[in-house]
């Protein structure tokens, strides 16, 4: 079983740890001073850019679709 320490639960952190939980064979551990969504979160944009330069390609493209269509 692999071990994932995630620093910070706002809601980036806590999406990161709900979508690692439901991958099977690792143990995830939220570390924050607070209770989850007890703060600001100062890393998030808040936005999915639905337009991206056609210079992205391959992993990263297919990201953006995948994150897109998770959100409609």
């Amino acid at each position: 079983m692999s071990k994932v320490a995630i620093i910070g639960c706002g809601i980036v952190g806590a999406a990161i740890a709900y979508e690692l939980s439901r991958v099977n064979g690792l143990s995830i551990t939220v570390l924050d001073q607070h209770m989850p969504a007890q703060g600001s979160t100062g890393a998030a944009l808040g936005v999915l850019m639905g337009a991206i330069s056609k210079k992205v390609k391959g992993r990263a493209w297919q990201l953006r679709q995948a994150s897109i269509q998770r959100y409609q």
